[in-house]
């Protein structure tokens, strides 16, 4: 699932197999009042690395001018249309909204096996006391590692 429709071809035609949705998450609230969509900034350049954004100063400094219109869902609506039981992997990227799909998130209903986040904690201090790593370890996960921004955890 990916709200750049960039992102969503190349999946198609990277992993053929996959079921691809184009599509943005919104928080609980939000999709309860009403939201149904978001406004994504994206570049015009279609690539491999193809990105997006939701913050208006950070599409002006990238040069992200194409503005795009995303269906957008909430977690449980969405586990619900796609009629989910099981995922063993769950990779939380919402451009800087990470901490609200956390939020939503209930680890009774669907429990990944892992999970990776974006969390901008700036030091290894700061991360460990982050609300995306707390909240996680209070739902049964273990923080095991960490790429860049990415945090992963380990369910059990």
């Amino acid at each position: 699932m990916d709200a750049n429709p960039y992102t969503i071809e190349i999946f198609k035609k990277t992993r053929p197999a996959d079921r691809n949705i184009w599509a943005a998450i919104v928080s609980e609230r939000d999709y309860e009042s009403g939201r149904r969509e978001i406004s994504l900034r994206v570049s015009a350049a279609i690539g491999i690395s193809a990105t997006g954004t939701t913050d208006r100063d950070l599409a002006a400094s990238r040069g992200f001018q194409q503005e795009v219109s995303v269906p957008a869902i909430c977690m449980s609506e969405l586990i619900r249309s796609e009629m989910l039981q099981s995922v063993d992997y769950l990779n939380v990227d919402v451009e800087g909204c990470d901490q609200l799909i956390v939020e939503d998130f209930d680890s009774n209903i669907l429990a990944p096996k892992v999970i990776t986040i974006e969390d901008y904690s700036h030091s290894l201090e700061l991360l460990l006391l982050s609300s995306i790593t707390t909240k996680l370890s209070a739902r049964g996960y273990s923080l095991v590692g960490r790429a860049g921004p990415t945090s992963v955890f380990l369910r059990g």
